[in-house]
């Protein structure tokens, strides 16, 4: 993962988190990560789904928007799909939807 890039981090405790990559401030020890938002189930939206995915804030009484991330409590990172990165760059980022194909 690269610094700027979107990415999806999931917890020890379970939570699952989507932000930005930033440098790390200290050492390998921590994951830098800003504009950070949970990722939480939601019910669907009428459309047959039984469930769906939503943001939620992170720490919304905080007034840091950059945080650092024990690498010990990740147990798994990874790019996001396209859906969650149009999530959040509505959230985020200037709202520019990212094309799947070019036929889609």
């Amino acid at each position: 993962m690269n610094v700027g890039n979107i990415i999806c981090l999931k917890l020890m405790s379970g939570e699952e988190l989507v932000g930005t990559m930033v440098a790390d401030k200290t050492n390998e020890t921590f994951v830098g990560i800003k504009e950070v938002a949970s990722i939480i189930m939601m019910p669907g939206a009428g459309n047959g789904q039984q469930y769906g995915l939503g943001l939620a804030p992170f720490l919304g009484y905080s007034d840091s928007d950059t945080f650092q991330v024990a690498r010990t409590a990740i147990v798994v990172s990874h790019e996001p799909n396209i859906d969650m990165i149009n999530n959040y760059n509505r959230l985020f980022g200037a709202g520019i939807q990212v094309v799947g194909t070019l036929n889609g």
